[in-house]
């Protein structure tokens, strides 16, 4: 019935002003301290190497004032290094392809690749 409802009600709004009266955990109570930070000359090889041994998944990028100028994140790496595998992988097919060529006897002339 209403007076029931009316009745739970005020139940509610107790609760949840009892509840916004708890200190809430803020950024500062579970934030690393201090900064781990890459420069943009780290190499992927080293800034993969803070990833692992700090088990984060990203990290700002500092100037040599330590102002934030960007982020980088453990899928960027990733995906970087792959890049580079493939773009390894393609140069050795290439390089595998021209040399089997040359055994064959074919005319061949060898041209660099701008990728």
């Amino acid at each position: 019935d209403e007076s029931d409802a009316g009745d739970i009600l005020e139940v509610i709004v107790a609760e949840m002003i009892d509840t916004s009266l708890v200190k809430q955990p803020t950024v500062g109570d579970f934030m690393t301290s201090p900064v781990l930070s890459a420069k943009p000359t780290m190499t992927e090889k080293h800034v993969e190497d803070l990833f692992i041994r700090y088990d984060v998944r990203s990290l700002p990028v500092v100037d040599d004032d330590n102002n934030v100028i960007g982020l980088v994140t453990y899928k960027e790496v990733a995906a970087a290094k792959q890049r580079l595998w493939n773009k390894e992988q393609k140069r050795i097919r290439q390089e595998a392809k021209l040399a089997a060529d040359i055994a064959a006897g074919k005319n061949v002339t060898k041209h660099h690749d701008k990728n």
